[in-house]
């Protein structure tokens, strides 16, 4: 599949190793069935009139993710320690953040 190439390449040089957001990132780039199911599950919060999604950062430390929408593509945003929100480099990130703050609940 040519899903989130930039990150399966980051995930292979990994080898296994790295944070549990390195590890669930592994996760769902190798699994397609288990990234569907989050990005459902995401899709499906925001969908019910959230605002925001909360999932956990390399840190360990709760973020708030939010969707938005720009013409016809779905963009995510993560807020950043100072406030600031910014966009992963591919949508696997914030799908694995807010995966990490569902197991954690």
């Amino acid at each position: 599949m040519g899903y989130f190439n930039k990150t399966k390449d980051y995930v292979d040089k990994l080898g296994g190793k790295g944070d549990a957001l390195d590890q669930m990132v592994a996760r769902l780039v190798k699994n397609y069935q288990d990234a569907n199911r989050v990005r459902k599950a995401l899709d499906e919060r925001f969908n019910k009139g959230a605002e925001f999604a909360v999932g956990i950062d390399r840190g360990g430390r709760l973020v708030r993710i939010k969707r938005v929408q720009e013409r016809m593509k779905r963009r995510y945003l993560v807020e950043g320690v100072d406030g600031s929100w910014h966009e992963p480099e591919e949508k696997v990130w914030a799908m694995a953040m807010f995966e990490l703050g569902r197991r954690k609940k």
